[in-house]
């Protein structure tokens, strides 16, 4: 896809590569419909049965352990909530329970964050390069200026917010933004689906889930804001 549509090369020892802003589509023919399906097939087994199995394992997972030691309906401290847990396990388990926990929790946000701060800047600048002619205009064709500009603005946001609050809000909210995206995410999908040709299309029985997934993402972001405002309905 790359090579067809380009992408966005390194800031350092990269050169400026032209990205496509309406992306490319191949000819509809039977040979081509062919190795789409076989595609299709394959992302359909790993959405299903690699990201979103070990995906609900992997979050729950945590979630059980930390109530295993954390009685339900605890006040956790604002600014020290994985020392807490850490400190749960020390009880139990000595030392070495201690920093057992500390080290997951580290490795576990380190990766995390460092995932989303990429995956944010990325979609963020798929959808400006896209969307806006302003915007290439003033990038002259060089989509880096736009990754790059949108990721130092980024850190830099994320260092002053990081002091505007106890870390537990902001774990609170940045844990839920994701959720809100689930207000249009099936809108955004759907969009993207009738502009393609019928026979790539989703097929009818993807749409239940999605817009169940959808529904759980709004019902969370609700929660998580008539919690903060001192409403609980859980």
């Amino acid at each position: 896809m790359g090579y067809l549509v380009g992408y966005i090369p390194a800031m350092i020892g990269g050169k400026k590569i032209e990205l496509s802003a309406v992306g490319k589509i191949f000819k509809l023919t039977p040979e081509n419909l062919a190795t789409w399906r076989r595609w299709e097939k394959l992302v359909v087994w790993d959405q299903w049965l690699i990201y979103a199995t070990f995906g609900i394992i992997g979050m729950t997972l945590p979630s059980v352990m930390v109530r295993s030691v954390v009685p339900l309906g605890t006040s956790l401290p604002a600014w020290s909530i994985a020392a807490h847990t850490a400190n749960q396990f020390g009880a139990m388990w000595g030392p070495a329970g201690f920093y057992l926990i500390a080290f997951i929790g580290l490795i576990t946000l380190w990766g995390t964050q460092l995932q989303w701060v990429d995956m944010l800047t990325r979609n963020m600048t798929d959808l400006l390069w896209s969307t806006s002619e302003g915007i290439r205009k003033w990038a002259k064709g060089d989509v880096r200026r736009v990754y790059y500009t949108f990721l130092i603005v980024y850190v830099a946001f994320a260092m002053w917010a990081i002091w505007q609050a106890a870390p537990l809000i902001i774990l609170l909210l940045s844990a839920n933004i994701a959720n809100f995206g689930g207000f249009y995410a099936w809108y955004l999908l759907w969009d993207i689906d009738r502009k393609l040709p019928k026979e790539l299309r989703l097929k009818w029985y993807y749409w239940p889930p999605i817009i169940l997934f959808c529904i759980m993402c709004c019902f969370f972001f609700v929660v998580m804001v008539l919690g903060q405002l001192g409403i609980r309905i859980l």
